[in-house]
């Protein structure tokens, strides 16, 4: 009996092991582009061990985000259908609520659902007259305060000092606050 993943799983011997053409251990982000690439062959037999993404899942600390360049982020599909690329929108007038990526800005392909759904993938949508507006009349650190959802800043990620109460801001302080 072997432990991978912290799960045990029984080792067949030799003779017992189904075979496979390719198989990938670690189903990170480079595994699992491989294995879409490989995936797609005809009669190939591509057998993922791992779940995906648990290392990553298991072993980020709590808020942390990574970020990359474009190249080591970019990882491709066979068909080119869900690259980077395709996912990248052009946005105009943002204005940053943190730095995870949390903006508000112009989206005008969303009006007809601003205020009635949810379609955003963390940012605040805005019609195009609004955002500029609104970028033209901000600051950056002025307050914004997000209503209607569940989500919660977490603190320290981009301008979130006015999320805490005085008592918890000033225990941060280097300086004796009375």
């Amino acid at each position: 009996m072997t432990l991978i993943d912290e799960r045990p799983v029984a080792r067949a011997r030799a003779a017992e092991a189904p075979e496979c053409d390719v198989a990938i251990v670690g189903a990170g982000p480079y595994g699992l582009s491989a294995a879409a690439h490989l995936g797609a062959i005809d009669g190939l037999d591509v057998r993922i061990f791992g779940p995906p993404m648990s290392f990553w899942e298991r072993n980020m600390p709590e808020g942390m985000l990574l970020r990359s360049p474009w190249v080591a982020s970019n990882l491709s599909h066979p068909g080119r259908q869900f690259t980077l690329d395709h996912y990248r929108a052009d946005i105009s007038y943002a204005m940053r609520i943190t730095w995870g990526g949390e903006f508000i800005h112009a989206a005008p392909w969303s009006v007809g659902d601003q205020g009635v759904n949810n379609v955003s993938h963390g940012c605040v949508n805005m019609s195009w007259d609004n955002a500029v507006w609104l970028f033209g009349v901000t600051h950056i650190g002025d307050p914004v305060t997000v209503r209607g959802t569940e989500v919660q800043l977490v603190n320290g990620n981009g301008f979130t000092a006015w999320n805490m109460s005085w008592p918890d801001f000033i225990k941060g302080s280097a300086l004796p606050v009375r």
